[in-house]
């Protein structure tokens, strides 16, 4: 209770910093959910890129109008993911998640031969 009474904005402080880096992980999320193409090295680059602007940004003391660091550090995070994985495209061809063909006997359906 001491430590509030010198420091209140403390517990804020600890939550936006939190903030900050776990919304780094936005991009790759959705990376894994929508766009199988992207690389592993631009979703690591951009998280990195993004947790390291933001404590940057707050160490600053960067005053953006209001706008949360966090959601700057994200925009950037998205630019790195997706750049780099613009740049170096994966070699790997796209393997389907499902065919027709890969349905086996037991399960196909009554009558359909």
């Amino acid at each position: 209770m001491g430590l509030t009474l010198f420091t209140p904005t403390l517990m804020l402080t600890l939550i936006n910093t939190a903030y900050f880096g776990i919304t780094q992980s936005l991009p790759g999320v959705l990376a894994i959910l929508f766009a199988r193409r992207v690389q592993p090295l631009g979703v690591a680059l951009g998280i990195v890129v993004g947790d390291v602007l933001a404590v940057a940004l707050y160490l600053a003391q960067a005053n953006w109008s209001g706008i949360n660091l966090g959601l700057v550090a994200l925009v950037v995070n998205f630019v790195v993911t997706y750049g780099v994985s613009c740049l170096w495209p994966s070699k790997r061809p796209l393997v389907p998640v499902a065919t027709e063909e890969a349905v086996p006997v037991a399960m196909a359906r009554p009558g359909s031969s």
